[in-house]
């Protein structure tokens, strides 16, 4: 099964990847209802989690997803997953070289060459209470079927706030996300773990969150060549497996 789901994930990719070079092509963006659907993937290894963010900004879609992929025990945090996902992330935090008493906000803003170079997210950081999503923001052009806009939401408004929240561990997507005890910097990934970002408003009798099916984010144009590397290279890989069980069987 992990060989399919790759080949699978792999040959969707290159499919969306090449509609975003060939935007008069009649590709469709795929709905995601479980993992394997997700085709933007950052990082490499064994485990995957899936990053999904919903606005609320009357645009469509609501949602989209990406995966990010790592190996060994989960020591990662949620935003370590995010800056390995985004382009640029900009993190608003005290001043260390001042030493007064309230001392001044400052910007660090870090570019990120192997992410989304569309997708980047802001936030403030805080001794006391770790890092806090402040502004998401992603242009979403070349995404097929979707007019090409950039989306981008922050701060608290009439329309809401980002909402951390956790969805339930496994492949299949569960629409119900619950609010997250933990930050996102402090809260470490788990293989299968769905984690979602919503704007929505403050709602005092919520436990969490229904997220719309989200859409796959679709790799950027650039990626297309290394999607057809990976697919020539795990259909290989499943053509070697399956000769050697045949092998094993002939004996």
């Amino acid at each position: 099964m992990f060989y399919y789901s790759r080949i699978r994930a792999a040959i969707v990719a290159t499919f969306l990847a090449t509609s975003v070079l060939c935007p008069g092509s009649k590709a469709l963006a795929v709905v995601v209802t479980q993992m394997s659907d997700i085709t933007s993937w950052y990082g490499t290894g064994s485990n995957e989690a899936a990053l999904v963010i919903q606005w609320n900004d009357g645009n469509t879609p609501v949602s989209l997803a990406w995966g990010f992929r790592w190996d060994g025990v989960a020591t990662l945090s949620v935003q370590q997953m995010l800056n390995a996902i985004a382009g640029q992330v900009t993190i608003y935090a005290p001043d260390p070289d001042d030493t007064s008493e309230i001392p001044a906000i400052i910007p660090t803003t870090t570019t990120n060459p192997s992410g989304d170079s569309r997708l980047s997210w802001t936030g403030n950081e805080s001794a006391s209470w770790g890092t806090s999503m402040e502004g998401i923001s992603y242009n979403q052009t070349g995404l097929p079927g979707y007019t090409s806009v950039t989306r981008e939401q922050s701060g608290f408004t009439n329309a809401g706030y980002w909402n951390f929240l956790i969805g339930t561990t496994g492949d299949s997507f569960n629409a119900f996300f619950a609010f997250a005890d933990e930050g996102i910097s402090s809260l470490t990934l788990t293989d299968g773990g769905w984690y979602g970002f919503a704007y929505a408003p403050y709602v005092p009798t919520a436990t969490g969150y229904t997220f719309d099916a989200p859409t796959a984010a679709v790799p950027e144009p650039g990626t297309v060549l290394l999607a057809l590397g990976g697919v020539a290279f795990l259909i290989i890989i499943r053509r070697r497996h399956a000769q050697k069980d045949a092998r094993v069987l002939a004996h």
